[in-house]
């Protein structure tokens, strides 16, 4: 479901699994996840992980991440960055794995331009 930056704060309360975070404004983007992480740290998220998609990227980190136990904080928070704003094949790939095995203790934020 497409949400536009003035009506975020009110889907916050039930965080769902995933945020996509796309657009032409880094201030927009950037202020939308403050407030996606502000809601997070509410409900529990303490730990975040970041990744970005730079050449190389191992796909298989995202998913190690996604069922991966914390050490520290019961729910996590994984945010990775698309610099080219689209996952590919294999991308695409790990986003449909994610997805068919839900974690209520995770919560992905992807990020791109």
């Amino acid at each position: 479901m497409r949400v536009y930056p003035d009506q975020l704060k009110q889907y916050l309360k039930n965080l769902p699994d995933c945020f996509l975070l796309f657009g032409d404004d880094p201030w927009l983007i950037e202020n939308s996840k403050q407030h996606i992480l502000a809601a997070a740290k509410k409900q529990g998220f303490e730990e975040r992980v970041q990744l970005s998609q730079e050449t190389g990227f191992n796909w298989n980190e995202l998913i190690q991440e996604w069922q991966a136990m914390s050490l520290f904080a019961s729910r996590r928070i994984v945010e990775l960055t698309l610099p080219q704003g689209k996952p590919g094949t294999e991308g695409a790939a790990a986003f449909k794995t994610l997805l068919q095995h839900p974690n209520p203790d995770m919560l992905l934020i992807v990020q791109g331009h």
